[in-house]
């Protein structure tokens, strides 16, 4: 699905050895597709789908409006292409799978929120960059039908989904079903807070940000709110036997 496409795009645009704007040889020599996918990356981050021209994009890349069609059919395909790079340099810098699973839980709740607040504000190089980014995937779940017409998004969602679960399951116990779907998505939901908000007010993130360990006093804070809640469940639950 698009996480084997995304590891396809990270071998080519990972190293972003043309990254738009850069001066020096290797801007001219990478290859016309490489050099389409940087420059694309920092369009549509700046621009949006909408806002973005396949012109504008070849322009930055020196390249000629043809490729696009000859690499990525047409500027849908190039931009699915890069959503797919970001989320495969997103998963390599910050991986969500490399948990003890015999860690406490507390922990390994705090590592996941970590791992999703570095992708949110990290991985694209920069604040600036990371907004950009993120703006883009507001935008895509907002477009026609949302998730159900965005394959990217889906991928993100399931991704987080199926590292969540274990976790609620270790903090519930045997749970399934609705009930753990309820934990789940209620758990997840403190990633989209924080996803929407940083789109929203960017500086004041940015401000955030600046104190030293901030983001790791974030991930603390969405842990306690997390187990909190999964705690009270669990007692309603059992009040309930």
């Amino acid at each position: 699905m698009a996480a084997s496409a995304a590891s396809g795009a990270a071998e080519t645009f990972g190293a972003d050895p043309a990254r738009p704007g850069a001066d020096g040889p290797g801007a001219a020599q990478a290859p016309t597709r490489e050099r389409i996918l940087a420059a694309a990356s920092e369009v549509f981050a700046t621009e949006g789908f909408d806002g973005a021209t396949v012109r504008d994009i070849c322009a930055r890349a020196g390249a000629n409006v043809a490729a696009v069609n000859y690499h990525f059919r047409d500027k849908r395909g190039l931009y699915r292409m890069v959503l797919q790079a970001w989320q495969a340099e997103a998963e390599a810098l910050f991986p969500l799978d490399d948990v003890d699973p015999d860690a406490p839980v507390p922990e390994r709740f705090r590592r996941f929120y970590r791992a999703m607040l570095r992708r949110l504000f990290r991985s694209a190089g920069s604040l600036e960059r990371s907004h950009g980014r993120a703006r883009v995937w507001l935008g895509e779940l907002l477009r026609g039908g949302g998730m159900q017409e965005s394959p990217e998004s889906q991928e993100n969602y399931r991704v987080m989904d199926e590292q969540m679960r274990p976790l609620v399951q270790a903090a519930l116990g045997p749970v399934e079903g609705q009930r753990l779907r309820d934990a789940v998505d209620a758990s997840l939901a403190q990633i989209v807070i924080y996803f929407v908000g940083f789109v929203s007010a960017p500086q004041a993130f940015s401000c955030l940000l600046s104190r030293e360990g901030e983001l790791e006093r974030m991930a603390d804070r969405m842990t306690q709110f997390a187990l909190g809640g999964l705690r009270a469940m669990k007692e309603n639950d059992n009040a309930h036997v």
